[in-house]
């Protein structure tokens, strides 16, 4: 089939009637195909090229076996008893990595090292996930959010540390995006291996970050 195209006074081009029968007579509009185009070239790179960005990390939450098994047994990893709450702050849920609603949710307090060496660095201290079970924070490759979003209920540190787990770097996020933040700590930081991210204030763990 041959189609021939002529312009017509909208400045568009018009396949000619149909010769054959089955032919089909059609407009093709270039100017909404081009904004159509450059929509999806633009959307491409927001999202495609945001999600290549994040993926250079990973966030690593509590795992739902260690929460439940801090539920089943009231007793953490130091042999404290686990004490139940409603909560008096934010948290965040170690485990959900959301905020509590103070006044209204319970959650489980108790100590816990996020290190499995020991060493002078290995840090032991106090964290809350939620009373009742909670899927983990699942979208791994960028930073929780709700943590994020709150610079006044949540101000966060990077602490870093090497593969031997020795503490090599310290950086209060502030004002800083802390996605790219820790991009920024990845690239530049060869020795750091992993990351903890923590309150800045109370020095409580939130969860650990790793190369991706």
């Amino acid at each position: 089939m041959i189609v021939l195209l002529r312009k017509n006074y909208h400045g568009r081009e018009n396949i000619l009637a149909p010769r054959k029968a089955g032919e089909v007579c059609a407009t093709i509009d270039y100017e909404s195909i081009a904004k159509a185009v450059l929509f999806t070239e633009n959307h491409f790179k927001q999202t495609f090229g945001k999600e290549k960005f994040m993926s250079k990390f990973r966030i690593v939450p509590l795992s739902k076996e260690f929460a439940e098994k801090i539920r089943q047994s009231r007793k953490d990893e130091f042999g404290n008893d686990v004490v139940e709450q409603i909560a008096t702050g934010y948290g965040p849920c170690r485990v959900s990595l959301t905020p509590f609603t103070p006044g209204k949710d319970k959650r489980l307090l108790f100590s816990h090292s996020p290190f499995t060496t020991r060493n002078a660095f290995n840090q032991n201290g106090p964290v809350f996930i939620h009373e009742k079970e909670v899927e983990p924070y699942s979208d791994i490759y960028r930073f929780p959010p709700a943590i994020k979003a709150d610079k006044v209920k949540f101000p966060l540190s990077l602490i870093g540390y090497s593969s031997k787990q020795k503490m090599v770097f310290t950086k209060l996020v502030g004002d800083v995006d802390v996605d790219e933040l820790i991009v920024k700590i990845f690239d530049e930081h060869p020795k750091v291996e992993f990351l903890h991210a923590r309150n800045a204030e109370a020095c409580c763990y939130i969860c650990k970050i790793e190369r991706a």
